[in-house]
């Protein structure tokens, strides 16, 4: 799923704001360089980083973010695509910019 598809372009810049208060610009692009060496391209760098606990972890806190959002809950694991989807697109988006 695309992260476009539910979140607003308004909200872009707040979940820019939530990825950089776990790395800044230049420590993201450090750690998916770092994580390229093994072969892997920019979206599953990222997806490690977020299936790795680097971002959020508890359903609970994914939840209340997507509801800060204003994006619709649904089940804990529909929520955690979104939730991951939209972290690692913003992330690929913080390094290529």
């Amino acid at each position: 799923m695309n992260y476009k598809s539910f979140i607003s372009k308004e909200n872009i810049e707040k979940v820019q704001e939530h990825i950089l208060e776990y790395y800044t610009k230049e420590k993201l692009q450090h750690q998916v360089d770092y994580m390229r060496m093994s072969g892997e391209n920019d979206i599953s760098c990222c997806k490690r980083l977020v299936l790795g606990g680097c971002f959020l972890v508890s359903h609970h806190d994914v939840n209340e973010f997507l509801k800060s959002l204003d994006v619709k809950i649904c089940t804990d694991e529909k929520n955690w695509e979104r939730y991951c989807n939209t972290i690692v697109s913003n992330c690929i988006k913080i390094i290529n910019d």
